[in-house]
């Protein structure tokens, strides 16, 4: 979307379909220019997404006040503000008010209110009649005061150009605003247009002045999540100026004529009133002030309302849900048009300014009621004291007489029956709906707490004509393969059938073998570019069979040294003596090969001529491994190389400038840390006296031992550097500032970084605490929950979890699960390498791609979520595979948050037979988090402990890529010299803007960065946050202590800023705002990358991931730095002497290509009369021999550097990929060092650069690819570009990549065309709680009953059953109690029979077997189902081929794969010139009539069913759900008065109040009872503490494309079958490029597993004879998951043939949904060969 607010120019009013030459616009044409050529692509390009968990986090955003009070007020079911009901019912306005924002307070979300005046005509409904608009008017001021006494923060503005507008949007920086768009305007209202533009144009300026916004209207609240359409921020500096004026002149009357239409009395000054008596007052005043002469009605029915508003605070709730009563026409007519209009303006007009909710408490239908219920009479005080009461009728005396009434009698005309018989009777909803018998042995126990009425029969009559030959009643069996039918899970001799398959020919086995081995080889080469903790390669553990031994150690334990008393054996003795002598041996032989004489490498080094090359050549020989294997020559090498660093300084010709001291001082400070632990005494004098000279002498103790070697004499005179009397030799070496400031400033990131670390005998390295207390739970076999930064050290976890499991048994399996294959792959990689056992494999892959070595056989399983979850439900593996289950891993368990797959990761803890290891760095709270899972954990009888660690091993260092309009030339990366763009960001810098008051846990200070700050607060002298002892402390924890109490105190800020100022980069400071606040365009984007990526190659911070969250803009940028580097290369090489040099010796080597090989064949023979017959051939070794001038150059490839990656690896390579389908540009890319990684690369080409990703030094890259938990480190990380999808925890998963362990201190994040405040709000960010979903869904609950049955009520069966329905909080947030959750359970089972999917006895009936291959579609696959078994998929596919396909393309488009497009974007007008351009229709056209009968007959029997479970649940726990009488936010409790009412009317309103158990009496005010329309309306209506989870209903609402909302589903997989063309789906149908292919691609997984459902299905329908089967053990689970779109056989393909015994009609749906895949995957190949 931001290319569209980029693009965005509508001053051509040529173009337009409006009157282009007309001076002014009306409001519908500059709504339609405006719609045309920019919003309805905008609204297209919105992104659909939890706004919550997934966008803000903890971020502060804003509710747009009027949006929000239109839809509450919009809402149908509310009496207020409607033209054929003249009630006002603000008390459930203010119920359903409240309820809106506890759906936002719930969620944790961070929100405030805001109004902005001109935009007030949206909730006002503007053009209406004036009852509506003078009720909605005062429901506007009524549900403002109700946002102040909620205590939530409000703000009212007049519009964005209002100042206030302006200074809060600076300080306070809301990360969005949730509004309205104004919908469309032929709603067929009045004015809807003015209010359309006015709303438009308002989104219009929000985005362009930098805020992102979100649909508020359709926003749907999902468990803990809430999902809204996010339009994306452009800050347009210049926003007006390229709008056509005639649509800002048409805005600006359009709101002269809106507040035209408002009531003149609007316009009147507002009257203060105090209390509720003086607010009634002084609006009965106005009224009175305003009575025409001859208006009889006026008086007595203002003494009734203000009756009325006397006796409310006494009247119950339950008493206040009433019909509307009937008057006749003339009363109706004169309330509507004359006295509430009237009324309603009074009442606002003197509205209190501070009102607590029961000073303005009104209530039409109390009101009409009562003037019902007066007799036809004189209004005397008699006659209103028998009717409301002697203490309210005193009360209204009072104020009858402050009005000046007459105190004598008046008449009241007679509106409607006073006998009591005559008024609305009272009235429940008696609801007779009784669930079907069901009883199972497991489940018996806990349903029977769950009292219901029960139906005499078991099944309803026969609804389906799907029954496959099989009858009714036939039962589901799971034990067959989900995507090869006829192939058994398990062998026959443990339990499988037999089944027919098909037989693989010779050559597929062998195409087959080739892949496997092709996959192995390439993990074998993955594994070798990995390296352990330390930086080191690998080394494999070989772990013997259980019968050979069983304990629990490494091949290399470490020892302990422990005092003993023992004395030695003669063999001991034997061996020390040995070991002695064999290691005085080796010190001799060192000491000769390091300082013997002319053959010494110390003599050989003295002869160099230089001395950098005798820098050259020891570090050579210190990267000896053989050589330096000993101590003492490790020390005095390392010793001789300090020498020559410091006479390297001597002689430096600028050693006495500040730079080169301080790169001195560092790397001679390295040299003598890493020797210490080596060292001599006589070392240890020579390196005190270095540090002495350094100025360092306090250091000596801290740092340097007393010498834990034996003493030597050094080899070579070490250079003096102190002289006798303790100076220095050369004062420039001296520190001239205090040292530690030194230290903090140049040396923080080489400090020790270990946190009590110590040795420890069952790993290889001295682990910090927090490291043994994981160790130690591990060894307690209790499930554990590690949450620590990336690089802190949690890789050993899951590494000594499955070393423990190997060595206690061969049977036991460890799990771990990874959320990407890309992790997975990396994973075995590891374990391949690491661990060896036996002669078979102990380990396997399991993905929905591929499978490696056998998922049941091996011990260590690598996979992903589903497919752990399909086998944990697996009833054939229940019995035979989970029972071995030991330990299961849950890598980046914060995964569980998200809504895409998040239930999976729920479901696999509620099921996990055995402990579990959580692993993440980016939970948000997780003490939160950690409760939930110890009460699954304890559920399942396992010890479960918390291990939080918060320091990071390596600091991130952020720095801002600033834009400049000049670029220098490139003439190649060696003579590149840094742009100086790269700008450091301090810490406390990024403060200066005002997002949130607490800092992240995660903000912390380097060393450097507590010197600055320290600095800068010296400057400041005492503040009120800031004292003496605060600066005497130079701790870290205290700094970011102070800079809190700095940013929290009001008062402070103007230090803060100060501080800020300091520390902020100067040529950041004088960067204009533009340049900081505005974000590039993709032009200038792309443009300024190469030369981003040639600075880090400068200062030497390559390897970089760039991360660019758009695959299509990650393929981009990777081309453009590919043409950026071949433009300049090819000038280069036009105009370089060296080049054409080159070229020449090149020629002329080739030129004498015989002569040399002539000398090679005499040599050869030569050689072989001299060896005998052994020919030696040698090598040519001249760099003409490889060269290639069509290679890249290498000052013009990232290629190479720093990499083993030589030219024959990647030419071998490049041939695997030769018949792939990668396209040439990542070829070419690939040869110049660049990758690109994202899930619609082919899958060849994606393993190349897992396998290899250590090898290139540019990695393009897009979310969740890399950045989830895959071993992928490198120096740099890059953020290209902004996006929705660039959350909190986003940039904390993929800045975490930066700096690798073993390699780098310190890891840099760079921010390339990400405005300053956007970077400040990423950093500064919390991480959001993790919210999790409700997880017990109608489909889990068929899967279940399917364990069960299945695995005939096996163990682990029951266990798991039991322990969900045993849970007190079933899911992480969750409000459902356990007795909610039982009567959830019990109304599902009774869908599940009346769908005929489960039997009376739990078993799984045929059409199940869809239902729970569909899982992931819930609730789509139930309507799927019900369509099938209703025979209305016959009907459809009873036709013409091509029809049928077509028809059932419809109906597979409404109930899978839809994509909703905002009201905005249906405009017939919008889409008219798209639809004339493009082939897409866009909007899907209507359902098929039998269809949508179906789907609505089979909705109104899910409403039944959970309207009676409800009903029943609240009917049978009146006494435990309490009183309805609770306001939900506030907590305001209504009058529950103990007195019986004995006055005539309460007698009246108790008699005809409606009694209803679920509907919530609130909502009953406005007349509703236990009657429902929807399942929606049912769940939004329930009554406090009746959790309806509307989304674990399985109601068909949501298919339909007209609903509440506005919303059209987007005909993009229609359209896509029809032309299978990429380019209209994006510019016509809104489909963002980069998500093309994974929306065609989860559709086509839809469609083969439907198509492999029906084979297995008709397959069993055959009643055929057993075939042979092959006795191969099978998961079930379905590898048929990404499209490996370079495969040339045809997933398709399968040879099914029509099975003996199926009738036509269901062999004709088969053929007919074969055909709609086929088709589907033609055009789905064809798209991207």
């Amino acid at each position: 979307m931001n290319d569209e607010l980029e693009n965005l120019d509508i001053n051509n009013s040529s173009e337009l379909g409006v009157a282009a030459d007309a001076e002014t616009w009306s409001a519908k044409e500059a709504l339609y220019a405006f719609d045309t050529d920019w919003y309805t692509r905008t609204s297209q390009m919105g992104r659909w997404m939890d706004i919550i968990g997934d966008y803000a986090g903890d971020e502060l955003f804003l509710l747009e006040g009027d949006s929000l009070l239109s839809s509450v007020l919009d809402d149908p079911l509310l009496a207020v503000g409607k033209e054929d009901d003249i009630s006002f019912q603000y008390l459930h306005a203010r119920y359903s008010f409240e309820r809106t924002l506890k759906e936002y307070v719930k969620r944790n979300a961070v929100f405030e209110v805001a109004f902005f005046e001109d935009l007030r005509h949206m909730s006002y409904h503007a053009g209406s009649s004036d009852f509506v608009l003078t009720s909605r008017c005062l429901a506007r001021t009524y549900l403002k005061a109700a946002v102040k006494e909620l205590r939530i923060p409000l703000h009212t503005f007049q519009n964005l150009n209002d100042p206030d507008w302006h200074r809060f949007a600076m300080d306070r920086k809301p990360m969005f605003i949730m509004t309205d768009d104004g919908g469309s305007a032929q709603a067929g209202e009045r004015l809807q247009a003015e209010t359309a533009l006015n709303q438009r144009l308002f989104v219009y300026e929000i985005l362009t002045s930098g805020i992102a916004v979100a649909l508020m209207r359709g926003a749907v609240f999902k468990d803990t999540k809430i999902f809204s359409f996010i339009y994306e921020q452009r800050r347009i500096s210049n926003n007006r100026s390229i709008i056509d004026p005639r649509i800002w002149m048409a805005r600006e009357c359009a709101i002269v004529r809106l507040n035209a239409k408002l009531p003149p009395l609007l316009s009147n000054v507002r009257t203060t009133s105090e209390n509720r008596t003086e607010w009634l007052l002084n609006a009965a005043r106005s009224v009175l002030a305003g009575v025409e002469p001859g208006d009889s009605l006026a008086r007595p029915f203002l003494y009734i309302f203000l009756a009325h508003g006397v006796i409310l605070d006494t009247l119950p709730v339950s008493i206040r849900a009433q019909r509307l009563p009937t008057f006749s026409s003339e009363v109706e007519g004169y309330l509507r048009n004359k006295f509430l209009p009237s009324l309603f303006i009074s009442l606002e007009r003197s509205f209190p300014d501070m009102p607590t909710f029961r000073d303005v408490d009104l209530d039409g239908r109390v009101f009409f009621y009562l003037l019902k219920a007066i007799p036809p009479q004189s209004l005397t005080t008699e006659v209103m004291s028998n009717l409301i009461g002697l203490n309210h009728t005193s009360k209204l005396s009072k104020m009858r007489n402050a009005l000046g009434m007459d105190n004598a009698v008046f008449s009241y005309p007679f509106v409607g029956p006073s006998e009591l018989a005559d008024l609305p009777p009272s009235h429940t909803d008696q609801n007779d709906f009784r669930v079907l018998p069901f009883s199972h042995p497991v489940l018996d126990e806990y349903l029977s707490q769950v009292q219901i009425n029960t139906a005499p029969s078991s099944f309803p009559p026969e609804a389906g004509r799907f029954d496959l030959d099989s009858g009714l009643g036939k039962v589901f069996k799971d034990n067959m393969h989900w995507h090869r039918p006829g192939r058994a899970i398990l062998p026959k001799h443990l339990g499988g059938e037999d089944g027919k398959m098909q037989t693989l020919d010779s050559k597929a086995r062998a195409r087959a073998l080739r892949a496997d081995q092709r996959f192995q080889a390439g993990l074998q080469l993955q594994a070798q570019s990995l390296t352990g903790a330390l930086g080191k390669r690998l080394e494999p553990i070989t772990i013997p069979l259980h019968g050979k031994a069983n304990e629990i150690a490494t091949t290399k334990p470490r020892p302990v040294h422990a005092a003993t008393s023992k004395k030695m054996t003669s063999v001991q003795r034997v061996r020390q003596q040995a070991q002695t002598k064999k290691q005085t041996k080796k010190e001799a032989s060192d000491l000769e090969w390091w300082s013997g004489k002319k053959e010494g490498k110390l003599w050989a080094l003295s002869r160099l001529p230089s001395l950098h090359s005798r820098i050259q050549e020891t570090d050579l020989l210190l990267r000896n491994p053989t050589r330096m294997a000993g101590n003492w020559l490790v020390g005095e090498v390392q010793l001789y190389r300090l020498d020559l660093e410091l006479r390297a300084w001597i002689d430096h010709p600028t050693r006495d400038s500040v730079s080169t001291q301080d790169r001195y001082r560092v790397s001679v400070l390295r040299m003598i840390k890493d020797q210490s632990t080596r060292a001599t005494p006589t070392v240890i004098r020579v390196l005190s006296s270095v540090l002495s000279a350094l100025g360092f002498a306090t250091l000596t103790a801290s740092l340097l031992g007393a010498g834990n070697l034996p003493d030597h004499d050094l080899t070579f005179e070490f250079i003096k550097v102190l002289k006798k009397s303790g100076s220095s030799v050369y004062p420039f070496m001296k520190v001239t500032e205090p040292p530690m400031h030194w230290l903090l400033r140049c040396f923080g990131e080489y400090m020790d970084r270990s946190l009590d670390s110590a040795p420890d005998p069952r790993v290889q390295f001295d682990p910090d605490r927090w490291q043994r207390e994981v160790l130690d739970s591990l060894d307690e076999e209790a499930s554990v929950l590690v949450v620590a930064p990336t690089s802190a050290g949690k890789t050993f976890i899951s590494y000594y979890a499955m070393e423990r499991v190997l060595r206690s048994s061969d049977d036991g399996v460890l799990v771990y699960v990874a959320p990407t294959k890309a992790l997975v792959t990396q994973i075995a990689a590891e374990v391949s390498v690491r661990f060896q056992k036996g002669q078979r494999s102990c380990w396997a892959i399991h993905t929905r791609d591929y499978r490696i070595h056998d998922p049941q056989k091996c011990q260590i399983l690598i996979t992903v979520p589903e497919i752990l979850a399909i086998m944990l439900l697996s009833p054939t593996l229940a019995r035979v595979w989970t029972p071995r289950l030991k330990r299961i891993i849950l890598d980046e368990i914060h995964s569980i948050g998200q809504e895409e797959g998040g239930a999976i990761w729920e479901q696999i803890l509620l099921l996990a037979p055995c402990p579990v290891i959580g692993l993440s760095a980016t939970v948000g709270y997780p003490e939160k988090f950690n409760t939930w899972l110890n009460s699954v954990q304890a559920a399942h009888h396992f010890k479960h402990r918390f291990i939080y660690h918060q320091h990071r091993y390596s600091h991130l260092r952020k720095y801002f890529y600033l834009r400049s309009a000049a670029q220098a030339p490139f003439t190649g990366l060696r003579q590149h010299k840094p742009t100086g763009r790269l700008r450091f960001l301090h810490p406390v810098s990024m403060l200066s803007s005002a997002i949130g008051s607490a800092l992240p846990p995660d903000f912390t200070l380097e060393a450097r960065d507590c010197l600055t700050l320290f600095q800068a607060l010296q400057k400041l002298g005492d503040t009120a946050a800031v004292t003496e002892d605060d600066l005497a402390k130079l701790d870290p924890t205290d700094l970011i202590r102070v800079i809190s109490k700095l940013r929290e105190m009001p008062d402070s800020q103007e230090t803060l800023q100060a501080i800020v100022h300091h520390l902020t980069d100067e040529e950041m400071y004088k960067t204009s705002d533009n340049l900081l606040s505005i974000a590039p365009k993709i032009m200038e984007l792309e443009g300024s990358l190469p030369h981003l990526v040639s600075d880090l190659y400068a200062e030497g911070d390559l390897p970089a991931l760039i991360f660019s969250f758009d695959r299509h803009q990650c393929e981009t940028h990777a081309r453009k730095i590919i043409s950026f580097l071949e433009e300049a290369e090819e000038i280069w090489r036009t105009t370089s002497p060296e080049w054409q040099s080159k070229l020449q010796a090149w020629e002329l080597y080739k030129s004498k290509a015989k002569d040399r090989e002539r000398i090679k064949e005499r040599a050869q023979r030569q050689r072989k009369e001299e060896d005998d017959g052994v020919t030696k051939i040698q090598q040519d070794t001249a760099w003409e021999a490889s060269f290639d001038p069509s290679d890249p150059s290498p000052e013009f490839s990232f290629a190479g550097i720093k990499t083993s990656y030589d030219k024959t690896s990647l030419e071998s390579d490049l041939r695997g990929l030769s018949w792939t389908s990668t396209p040439d540009w990542a070829i070419a890319a690939i040869r110049r060092g660049i990758a690109v990684h994202h899930s619609g690369m082919n899958r060849k080409y994606r393993n190349l650069v897992e396998t290899k990703l250590f090898c290139f030094n540019v990695t393009l890259t897009i979310r969740g690819t890399l950045a989830l938990g895959i071993n992928a480190p490198c120096k740099t990380v890059v953020f290209s570009g902004d996006s929705t999808f660039l959350t909190a925890l986003q940039y904390r998963q993929a800045a975490g990549r930066a700096g690798r362990r073993g390699f780098d201190l310190l890891g840099k994040v760079v921010f390339h065309g990400i405005t300053l405040d956007r970077v400040q709000r990423l950093v500064l960010s919390r991480l959001p709680p993790i919210s999790g979903q409700f997880p017990l869904s109608t489909t889990l609950c068929l899967r279940l009953f399917n364990l069960l049955a299945g695995s005939q009520n096996a163990e682990y069966a029951v266990t798991a059953v039991s322990t969900i329905l045993s849970l007190p909080q079933i899911s992480i947030g969750s409000e459902i109690g356990r007795l909610e959750l039982l009567h959830h359970l019990r109304f599902s089972i009774d869908y599940l029979l009346r769908a005929q999917l489960l039997s009376s006895d739990g078993q799984p009936l045929n059409l199940a077997g869809i239902v729970t291959h569909l899982y992931y579609q819930e609730p789509n696959n139930l309507a799927f189902v019900a369509l099938l078994r209703s025979g209305v998929i016959h009907r459809i596919c009873d036709q013409s081929q091509g029809k049928a396909a077509h028809e059932l393309m419809l109906v597979l488009c409404y109930i899978f794969g839809r994509r909703l497009l905002p009201r905005s974007a249906v405009n017939e007008e919008n889409l008219r010139p798209l639809v004339k351009r493009y082939p897409s229709m866009i909007v899907l056209p209507p359902l098929p009539k039998a269809v949508e009968y179906v789907l609505n007959e089979h909705d109104s029997l899910i409403l039944r069913i959970f309207t009676g479970y409800a009903w029943t649940y609240a009917s049978q726990n009146a006494t435990n759900l309490g009183s309805d009488d609770q306001l939900p936010l506030s907590g305001i409790q209504m009058p529950v008065t103990s007195s019986p009412l004995d006055w005539d009317f309460g007698r009246i309103l108790r008699s005809t109040a409606l009694t209803t158990f679920v509907c919530s009496k609130f909502v009953s005010n406005s007349g509703h009872t236990d009657s429902f329309g929807s399942i929606e309306e049912l769940c939004r209506n329930a009554r406090q503490g009746i959790h309806m989870n509307g989304h674990a209903i399985p109601s068909m609402n949501n298919i339909f494309a007209d609903n509440e909302s506005g919303f059209r589903l987007n005909a993009y997989l229609l359209d896509f079958y029809t032309h299978g063309q990429v380019e209209p789906l994006v510019c016509a149908n809104g489909i963002r490029r980069g998500d093309v292919w994974y929306l065609l691609q989860d559709f086509f997984l839809t469609l083969l597993t439907i198509k492999t459902s029906l084979q297995d299905l008709l397959t069993k329908a055959a009643k055929q004879e057993a075939c042979a089967q092959d006795e191969t053990q099978d998961s079930g689970v379905p590898d048929i998951g990404e499209v490996d779109l370079d495969d040339g056989e045809s997933v398709q393909d399968d040879g099914f043939t029509r099975p003996r015994g199926v009738d036509n009609a269901d062999w004709k749906v088969y053929e007919v949904f074969s055909s709609v895949a086929t088709d589907f995957e033609a055009k789905f190949r064809k798209m991207w060969a």
